[in-house]
């Protein structure tokens, strides 16, 4: 699934925030998709998992792309941590 067709669900952005958050997710995603090699099943939930963390962040206003992926990180970590 491209990145962008994460996001064709959510409300409608301009193109400008689009581009936020699909650089946000890349950025985020660069980080942390080694952990899910060799793990089809994992990668396939963890991509929307973190679309919906980026999208959390930039819909509470946060529009610089480096900040938005720390959060985002954040946001999938603590989520990560309550499934234990």
């Amino acid at each position: 699934m491209e990145t962008a067709e994460l996001f064709a669900s959510a409300e409608p952005h301009d193109p400008e925030t689009l581009n936020i958050l699909v650089d946000a997710f890349e950025g985020a995603w660069s980080e942390i998709e080694k952990r899910y090699e060799g793990r089809p099943r994992l990668r396939d939930e963890a991509r929307p998992r973190l679309a919906d963390a980026v999208l959390k962040v930039v819909n509470d206003g946060a529009r610089v792309p480096a900040n938005i992926k720390e959060s985002a990180l954040l946001i999938l970590a603590i989520e990560d941590s309550n499934l234990r």
